[in-house]
């Protein structure tokens, strides 16, 4: 196996992985779109299972923790020629996004992310980026928030911001039987995604630097 097939990629995992700032708020009908129940994917490598990503909700009294968390291995036999680990968290009180904090390890190279609002605004480091001010409306690329596909995205590996085009392709009925809308985004990378009526993260898909692609297929909790 040649190194280009052992590794996804360190840019193409981040925005696979890869909800505002400024006055960005819930409101009643984004609250709608809050996942019930936690959400996790089973993750596949061109057919072969490599993985989990999970994100979890803490709600309590105005207070939301979103924790993402996300271990990918892939094998060459029974030996693991890559590792990939990822753990994000975003605080919200009021409807209004609080903190972001990211780490990831990719296969030994270590990136974070920290974002702290200090009022009306949103300061950001992280590992590949200049502290900077987050753009009003910039949310965290943890796409549980389908509003994510309406603003700059702030990367919660490394704390870069990512722009994006997308298109809205209409609902498709996916393997699992549930029926999503299909967005694809390009510009920084390209991605597919979907999501339910109710707004519920439902699918991903993307293509990586070795040509392979990411698939991502509901595990529990869609």
């Amino acid at each position: 196996m040649t190194q280009g097939t052992k590794s996804i990629g360190r840019r193409q995992a981040l925005v696979l992985l890869g909800a505002g700032v400024g006055a960005m708020r819930y409101g009643s009908a984004a609250a709608s779109m809050l996942p019930m129940t936690d959400l996790s994917f089973a993750v596949s490598r061109s057919g072969d299972d490599i993985g989990t990503h999970t994100v979890t909700f803490e709600r309590q009294d105005n207070r939301l923790m979103v924790r993402s968390a996300a271990d990918f291995a892939v094998r060459f036999g029974p030996i693991v020629v890559y590792r990939y680990t990822y753990r994000a968290q975003e605080l919200w009180q009021d409807g209004i996004l609080q903190t972001i904090s990211g780490r990831t390890d990719d296969d030994g190279t270590t990136d974070f992310v920290e974002a702290e609002r200090r009022g009306d605004r949103l300061f950001v480091t992280g590992s590949k980026c200049d502290p900077y001010v987050a753009p009003p409306g910039a949310l965290a690329a943890t796409h549980w928030n389908k509003a994510e596909l309406d603003n700059p995205m702030i990367n919660p590996q490394n704390g870069e911001l990512m722009h994006f085009a997308q298109r809205d392709l209409g609902p498709e009925r996916l393997s699992s039987g549930i029926v999503g809308r299909h967005f694809t985004l390009s510009g920084y990378a390209a991605l597919d995604i979907w999501y339910d009526e109710a707004g519920t993260w439902r699918a991903l898909r993307g293509a990586v630097s070795d040509g392979s692609v990411i698939n991502y297929r509901p595990q529990r909790g869609l």
